[in-house]
């Protein structure tokens, strides 16, 4: 009786019902964004159970605010969905705060999300941020590519 409440944070998502059969969490830690949506297949799962859902990474690491011609970019993204997404919401002049944010806030099993910020400015367009609630088109993003959206592998 140590804590009010248990909880895990996680990469990858193949343990996540047998560790919960060995350790009853309340609260589960995930990676979530435009292109990383691993956490939709158990969305089921953590509202059956009453898991608590925080999105992390919900900028990909601020890669999103990447410029193309950045060396990083170059590196690690060029041939990825990120390459084409940054041209959409320049073509379509789409506030990509806006559009993270409300990918995660419209997915109904999620319950809180982390961020992280360089500067007040960042954190100014995070608390401003406008809800877009139909981006059904942001589904063509979603890439299951390990090496594009996990930040261990880059």
């Amino acid at each position: 009786k140590l804590f009010r409440k248990l909880g895990l944070s996680v990469y990858s998502f193949g343990n996540i019902k047998k560790v919960y059969r060995f350790l009853k969490f309340d609260a589960i830690q995930i990676p979530l964004n435009i292109f990383d949506n691993r956490g939709d297949k158990f969305k089921n799962f953590f509202v059956k159970k009453d898991i608590e859902v925080h999105a992390r990474s919900i900028f990909l690491q601020g890669c999103i605010f990447l410029n193309k011609n950045d060396n990083i970019f170059n590196n690690y993204f060029k041939k990825t969905k990120l390459s084409e997404f940054l041209d959409f919401s320049k073509k379509n002049k789409l506030n990509k705060y806006n559009l993270a944010i409300s990918h995660i806030l419209n997915k109904e099993y999620v319950n809180k999300i982390i961020v992280g910020v360089h500067n007040y400015s960042q954190l100014n367009q995070i608390l401003n941020f406008k809800h877009y609630k139909k981006i059904y088109f942001l589904k063509k993003f979603n890439s299951t590519n390990l090496k594009f959206i996990d930040p261990r592998r880059w």
